[in-house]
């Protein structure tokens, strides 16, 4: 069954609050959104009369607006992120994409400024993440200005393809999934890779690409992939999150923001 208006938003709060507590995100900046299914508009996080910061998201930060970041539902003081067009553009153009997430995390970055490309050089750890999308390269888009127009979401499209992760060089990155679980699980394991990425480079390692057997087991696994084995894997992730977030626990990722040094 098909998640209501409410839920929605309820996830997307939650999304939120997961990448601030976990510090793909800081204060007041980044961003969520998700489409509302079967229409030409979106579900994205505001800013508010009350705002506080992501961490601290609520429900009714969340609105209804077009894919231009206009509507009805921003009345009493709310406003679109000035980056608005990487969500609407993503989603008008891409129909797969139900999900956008921009955020600003630290191993992102310094992966994009300091050119440490990513490689498939870890396997099955955190979920096979990085051999599946580093064989062909990562995508970069090389500009560092706000995406507030159309034309420079475009721009940005270009270089992104139809990947589903895009670091934008001395900016963040843009994250596109199938729902909000899919999107916000994938922005945590790309950062955990960025940031051993950017450790390796830091201490001049040579890096050698997992083996050819493995790249070729994974081929299989990517094209005939267990029945729902993905969709359910990240409804646990996402719970074990969540979980956190009720709880108030603190527990970095698995190469903390403390491990990247400069």
């Amino acid at each position: 069954m098909a998640d209501s208006i409410e839920e929605l938003k309820h996830k997307v709060a939650l999304s939120c609050k997961i990448l601030a507590m976990q510090g793909l995100v800081k204060d007041i900046l980044g961003h969520v959104s998700v489409r509302v299914p079967g229409t030409d508009e979106m579900l994205i996080r505001c800013r508010g009369p009350q705002e506080a910061g992501l961490l601290f998201t609520t429900d009714d930060d969340v609105r209804r607006t077009d894919f231009n970041g206009k509507g009805a539902d921003l009345a009493g003081g709310y406003f679109a992120p000035g980056e608005t067009p990487i969500h609407g553009e993503s989603l008008r153009l891409r129909p797969n994409v139900n999900c956008v997430i921009h955020a600003h995390p630290p191993g992102a970055l310094m992966v994009g400024i300091g050119n440490a490309p990513m490689r498939p050089i870890i396997g099955s750890y955190d979920g096979g993440f990085t051999i599946e999308h580093t064989v062909n390269g990562m995508p970069l888009f090389p500009h560092a200005y706000l995406i507030s127009r159309p034309e420079l979401a475009h721009r940005m499209m270009h270089f992104m393809g139809s990947h589903n992760v895009c670091i934008m060089k001395g900016h963040g990155v843009t994250i596109t999934g199938t729902s909000v679980e899919d999107a916000t699980i994938r922005a945590l394991r790309f950062e955990t890779a960025c940031r051993i990425h950017w450790q390796l480079a830091l201490a001049g390692r040579a890096l050698e690409d997992v083996s050819v057997e493995t790249m070729n087991e994974y081929a299989v696994r990517i094209a005939t992939p267990p029945s729902g084995l993905s969709e359910q894997t990240h409804k646990m992730t996402w719970n074990y999150y969540v979980r956190l977030l009720e709880t108030r626990a603190t527990v970095p990722l698995s190469v903390g923001v403390g491990d990247i040094m400069i």
